[in-house]
């Protein structure tokens, strides 16, 4: 079957967020890729070049892109709940989430999604940056995996400074191939997660369950019935697509 899997529609989700501002009101510059001052060597440059090219993201009024700047727990909750289309909302009662925060409809939706649940002193802590075992955490439970101990989360260098409590997340996603480590062999489970970073994790994850055909001609079983899981994307003219069960969405 001619189809690839793509890698970048979940900048189509992003797109919203960071155009709105809502990951920081100073993002509101359209641009191309080659016009950031500060992506050229960086090593998540490629990723944010396509989503730039297409007219996905957008960088700052000074130029920068800011790969490297964290965000925080409210920001990647907006980010998740449009990334994966959770939209049924929780009875919340936070101490620090009021109704009329900006992200209080998306921490309703992260924990009507179940995967957030909040602080034992019952905050959500939505301004504080949130670390890369949280996100993990997260993400572990949006996508509903099995939190494993794996020998890739053992072999970090900085293993023994992990917190017991994150290490069958962090080798979930790590399982899957959606986060990794660094350079040096380092996980770094307490250091705040980056735009970048996110970015990446996310277009991994979508990217991984989404397909899409992108050359004409016709798909499908002659006879009989093909379920496909997930979204199905049709990027050309001329594709047919016949005795197919999608129990994604069809785009």
């Amino acid at each position: 079957m001619a189809s690839k899997k793509v890698r970048y529609w979940a900048s189509l989700f992003l797109v919203l967020i960071f155009c709105l501002g809502i990951i920081s009101p100073a993002v509101a510059r359209s641009a191309k890729a080659t016009d950031f001052t500060d992506i050229d060597h960086h090593w998540a440059k490629d990723t944010i070049a396509q989503w730039v090219e297409n007219g996905l993201v957008n960088g700052y009024t000074d130029g920068t892109f800011k790969p490297d700047k964290s965000i925080t727990r409210a920001e990647f909750m907006t980010l998740v709940n449009k990334a994966f289309g959770f939209s049924e909302k929780a009875a919340i009662g936070f101490s620090d989430a009021a109704a009329k925060d900006w992200f209080y409809d998306e921490i309703a939706k992260a924990v009507g999604a179940g995967y957030i649940s909040g602080y034992q002193d019952g905050t959500v802590k939505p301004n504080q940056e949130i670390s890369r075992q949280e996100a993990a955490a997260a993400l572990c439970k949006a996508l509903k995996l099995s939190p494993i101990v794996t020998e890739e989360v053992n072999k970090f260098a900085d293993a023994q400074t992990i917190p017991e409590w994150s290490k069958p997340y962090i080798g979930a996603v790590v399982a899957q191939g959606y986060m990794g480590g660094y350079t040096d062999g380092t996980f770094k489970a307490e250091r705040s997660i980056t735009r970048a970073e996110i970015v990446v994790v996310l277009d991994r994850i979508l990217g991984a369950q989404i397909l899409s055909y992108d050359v004409a001609g016709i798909y499908g079983p002659e006879e009989g019935v093909e379920t496909i899981s997930g979204d199905v994307i049709i990027k050309a003219d001329g594709v047919t697509l016949q005795n197919l069960i999608i129990t994604g969405d069809l785009i």
